[in-house]
């Protein structure tokens, strides 16, 4: 076995997230579809082995039901995390634990400036 794989993933996913200006919380849009592309590092050499991974995430904003939240744009961030792979029968299971950090602005800032404007009134 290979200690080093590339595991490319697609995620949907749901967070919950708020951005805070001048002690004002705006919501913003939660729902996104991520892109990565992760260099995955195996601790063992079984089957039933812990692992670190890295590597850039796309994260792509989905329409979200929310009026009230701020819309976001697609954002471009690195990916670290841990994990376990487990075989089970017919599939492997591999919970993981993962921080990405962003690295572009991700609000949208026409329509951040309506959202401010209308808690101010």
């Amino acid at each position: 076995r290979k200690p080093f794989v590339v595991s490319p993933k697609a995620d949907l996913s749901f967070n919950a997230g708020q951005i805070n200006q001048a002690n004002t919380d705006y919501a913003v849009s939660a729902s996104s579809l991520e892109l990565m592309g992760h260099l995955k590092y195996r601790m063992l050499s079984s089957n039933f082995s812990p692992y670190i991974l890295a590597g850039p995430n796309y994260r792509i904003p989905l329409a979200n039901r929310n009026n009230d939240a701020v819309p976001t744009n697609s954002d471009v961030a690195i990916d670290v995390g841990v994990g376990l792979d487990i075989p089970l029968i017919g599939f492997k299971m591999s919970p993981e634990l993962r921080y990405s950090y962003g690295l572009t602005n991700i609000t949208n800032s026409d329509a951040f400036s309506e959202k401010k404007q209308k808690k101010r009134n």
